[in-house]
């Protein structure tokens, strides 16, 4: 059976639209108890993935970014599955948070790329950016900030925000 309307239940509250699923979704029929979730260290880390399965000699798989740090790797099999879960030594450089999933939601994140104009040359720092990205979120991605930069016009950085939330902001360093 599909996930048509029918297998849905709509429901109105606090001008926020819920949809119950009165079934199981056609990603846990794939990938449940095949599949493990995590999020990476650093954004690097995201470039980096395959070669890690690789390493393991773990050849059929497939990542799914799921928005901020939050990634799904799913498996050929739960015994793939279990062995990449237990052995730390594969995934602990570049993962944290690391589990089986079985459908359960999971809390997304998106990241956000904040740029950052008119700063004064004289407060043009690595900090200072963080300073003004923590305003925001997490700030998962610093490009380096450095005197020896040519364009002190902009910078940008990567701050995990919740997913749906826009940044449309001034503020006064």
């Amino acid at each position: 059976m599909g996930a048509g309307p029918e297998n849905f239940k709509a429901n109105q509250e606090e001008n926020t639209q819920m949809v119950h699923f009165i079934q199981e979704s056609i990603t846990v029929k794939l990938w449940g108890w095949k599949a493990v979730t995590g999020e990476v260290k650093q954004f690097s880390a995201f470039n980096e993935l395959y070669v890690m399965l690789e390493e393991a000699n773990i050849w059929e798989a497939d990542i799914r970014c799921l928005g901020g740090k939050k990634i799904l790797i799913s498996m050929k099999s739960p015994e793939v599955a279990d062995y990449f879960i237990d052995n730390k030594e594969i995934w602990d450089s570049r993962l944290k948070n690391v589990e089986e999933w079985e459908g359960q939601s999971i809390a997304t994140q998106r990241l956000a790329w904040l740029k950052i104009t008119g700063l004064q040359v004289h407060i043009w720092s690595e900090e200072i950016m963080q300073c003004i990205g923590a305003r925001f979120g997490e700030v998962f991605q610093n490009y380096d900030t450095d005197t020896n930069d040519l364009n002190m016009h902009f910078d940008v950085i990567g701050v995990l925000v919740k997913m749906g939330e826009k940044i449309d902001q001034k503020i006064k360093v």
